[in-house]
């Protein structure tokens, strides 16, 4: 079972939840469900609640529940997910695959420092910066 989610801007939360929906093969009690983000909870997908998995109760062979997923993006670019279902010993017992794919710029950019390249121009032809923050123009100026 999988679930594909498409483009969210970063830092959008997906318009849709994607129920993940699963079926015990044999009996047993249910210890625990996760949502996880390449292995790591509470990241880019998160459970949105409304489950009927539910910690604890027992389960026979045949039935079903479903686990609701959402995919907030934090970086740009695809990323991978999983919704777990753990026995009471904390084994997994089944996986669930989402993925999503964040849109939005790689590198922000604050304000910095901001500073006066010259006075009395009127027209930049040209910036160029070296890696240390040092700075040149050329320009054409016109006499006031």
């Amino acid at each position: 079972m999988s679930g594909n989610f498409g483009t969210v801007n970063v830092g959008a939360a997906s318009p849709q939840t994607i129920q993940m929906n699963f079926t015990f093969d044999t009996a047993g009690k249910l210890g625990s469900t996760a949502v996880l983000t390449q292995g790591a909870p509470s990241l880019d997908f998160t459970d949105a609640g409304g489950d009927t998995c539910s910690a604890g109760t027992s389960y026979s062979a045949g039935n079903t529940c479903i686990v609701n997923v959402t995919f907030k993006p934090a970086r740009s670019g695809v990323r991978y997910g999983a919704t777990t279902l753990n026995s009471t010993s904390g084994a997994v017992i089944a996986t669930g695959y989402v993925v999503g794919t964040g849109s939005g710029p790689q590198v922000t950019f604050g304000p910095g420092i901001q500073s006066t390249l010259g006075g009395g121009l009127s027209a930049a032809l040209g910036l160029a910066a070296d890696s240390s923050g040092t700075s040149s123009s050329q320009t054409t100026s016109t006499a006031q």
